[in-house]
């Protein structure tokens, strides 16, 4: 599905989305423990947070991955077949990055600079450099300096882990220009969750109905109630003017057959009942 983006923090119901539901994902919830320092490469913008996700993960799905080369490959595929050009020069943000593996990935595929940023420091160890920033970064700060800088965001693996995701949307919406593009990738069907999803920290599995209701909740969300009412009352207004709309049709139609003459034949009424008054047939 795809929607376009007129402003950078509101109306999020237009930005533009690529929707992919896939089986797995990658994030993590906050708990105390000591932060290593991070490398040179990584700027850091916001106060650290300690992470707990377990590491093996990041260990298993690296570039070589089944998973991670098929992801990608159907990602690309919707780029293509939505005509989101892979040779253009896109400024990309990565929420959530992780290692770094997916920036490489589709920075090795494409033309875009992609902005990784994360809170995991102990995983943004083990991250390379890229085209573009690495950085260790809360999207709640909302950096001057980064509003509505990038033509698409990327939420890969996300938004699952998100205990009330409206407030994180907005703030992901905060760094993306008009018109930008917000990619989504989430773990399927929530008749799967299992321990699994527990142990990574997954708060819920998706459909694209209920995704779709995530984006219509975070439209909401960032509308006041009076404007909530304005559009229901809208809405039944337009229902009204449909139904009299439909019943104007039903009058001209019957006038215009009683003009041509063709009414009683529609009717299939015979001249002679007509006449009497009576149908008898």
């Amino acid at each position: 599905m795809v929607r376009r983006h007129s402003s950078v923090a509101a109306e999020f119901y237009r930005a533009r989305w690529i929707m992919n539901v896939e089986a797995s994902g990658d994030a993590g919830k906050s708990e105390a423990k000591a932060l290593p320092v991070v490398p040179p490469h990584v700027e850091v913008l916001s106060p650290a947070e300690a992470i707990a996700f377990p590491g093996q993960w990041y260990d298993i799905m690296d570039a070589n991955h089944f998973w991670m080369i098929w992801r990608t490959r159907a990602f690309l595929q919707q780029c293509r077949e939505l005509s989101i050009s892979t040779e253009a020069p896109l400024a990309v943000l990565e929420i959530g990055c992780g290692y770094g593996v997916l920036r490489r990935m589709l920075e090795a595929a494409t033309h875009w600079t992609i902005d990784a940023v994360d809170l995991n420091a102990s995983a943004l160890c083990h991250s390379a450099p890229g085209r573009g920033r690495t950085a260790l970064y809360n999207i709640h700060d909302r950096a001057a300096g980064l509003a509505a800088r990038y033509d698409a965001v990327m939420l890969f693996d996300v938004i699952e882990h998100i205990e009330s995701p409206t407030e994180f949307l907005a703030s992901a919406l905060y760094h993306l220009k008009p018109g930008g593009y917000v990619f989504v990738n989430v773990p399927a069907l929530q008749s799967l969750y299992s321990k699994f999803d527990v142990v990574v920290g997954h708060c819920r599995r998706y459909t694209r109905q209920t995704l779709e209701a995530e984006r219509k909740k975070q439209a909401a969300g960032l509308s006041t109630p009076y404007n909530i009412i304005l559009d229901q009352r809208n809405l039944l207004e337009a229902q009204l003017v449909e139904v009299q709309a439909r019943a104007s049709y039903a009058i001209a139609l019957v006038e215009m057959q009683r003009s041509t003459g063709v009414l009683l034949d529609k009717s299939h009424i015979s001249p002679e009942d007509a006449l009497r008054g009576r149908i008898t047939q």
